[in-house]
């Protein structure tokens, strides 16, 4: 296989798929890798040069953990300013939560990172295998390992569909990916469900595409393992979780959209504060002008 086969296909355009198309035919081509090693190693390739964002985000989900109570405390309070209708009130928690964020570093809005990042790169490896596979890429038919040599054909065994859910299981049970503290368990019986239902959903996929998940359910899982080492947090400055003790009467964790709405509101208080400060100065500056207007007048 030489460069500009994969074109001369029809496959490669000017769209992320292509893209990722054109990084797998360079990888190939320059390793000389079987096409299983060369999905394997693009896959490692592309999730290493995201780890400087996992970082970022582990240290933002780390720091949101570790002031939870007062985030707890300044969203109850606010949702009991606005059930009183005190907008005066509803403005002061909201700049407090904001002042939270910035005085830890962290915001839930980060959170939103990870799958803004990885879902295009997931979508495009899928499309961009599903292609090469369905086409089919003529090496693809011998691009295989072990019991899947051929990639473009599913596996007649369900052994890699099986496979795949297994590690998406114990992903979800080492952990969320950008940190934290473990899921709600209703939130882990979904993603059981989920990932038990992957096999009759994917049993039909071809190999490549496997190679592809099993690569990359393997890496998240290391990853998570890493970064859970005290040594690797310090080093990458990543605080450690504080073990927040149950309190006696609980108030309800806030979700994902209640912190986005505090900060947003808080924001939004924060900036009506600066215009509202502004103004003001304004007021003052045009005072004393008249005034020394009054005195040159007499």
């Amino acid at each position: 296989m030489k460069y500009g086969d994969l074109k001369a296909m029809g496959l490669v355009h000017f769209t992320p798929v292509g893209g990722l198309e054109t990084v797998l035919e360079a990888v190939h081509i320059s390793t000389g890798l079987p096409w299983w090693g060369t999905i394997a190693v693009t896959t490692v390739m592309i999730r290493t040069a995201l780890v400087p964002f996992i970082v970022k985000l582990q240290g933002n989900t780390a720091r949101l953990h570790n002031v939870k109570p007062q985030l707890e405390r300044l969203t109850e309070n606010m949702k009991l300013a606005k059930e009183n209708n005190d907008t005066a009130a509803m403005a002061r928690f909201s700049a407090q939560t904001q002042e939270l964020f910035a005085k830890h570093d962290c915001n839930p809005v980060k959170s939103l990172m990870l799958p803004l990042m990885q879902a295009p790169i997931m979508i495009s490896f899928y499309l961009a295998l599903r292609d090469m596979a369905h086409l089919p890429v003529p090496q693809f038919k011998e691009g295989g390992i072990g019991w899947f040599t051929d990639l473009t054909v599913a596996d007649p065994t369900y052994a890699l569909p099986v496979m795949s859910s297994l590690g998406f299981l114990a992903i979800m049970e080492l952990g969320s990916e950008a940190g934290g503290v473990a899921q709600p368990k209703a939130v882990k019986n979904v993603m059981r469900f989920m990932a038990v239902a992957m096999v009759p959903l994917t049993m039909n996929f071809p190999a490549a595409i496997f190679v592809y998940w099993l690569t990359s359910n393997v890496f998240t899982a290391g990853q998570i393992t890493f970064f859970k080492i005290p040594a690797v947090r310090r080093f990458f400055n990543i605080p450690q979780l504080i073990n927040h003790p149950k309190p006696k009467n609980p108030i309800k964790q806030p979700g994902f959209m209640e912190s986005f709405k505090a900060s947003y509101e808080g924001g939004l208080a924060a900036k009506e504060k600066e215009i509202a400060l502004a103004k003001e100065r304004e007021n003052k500056l045009a005072a004393q002008k008249l005034r020394r207007q009054n005195r040159k007048r007499i």
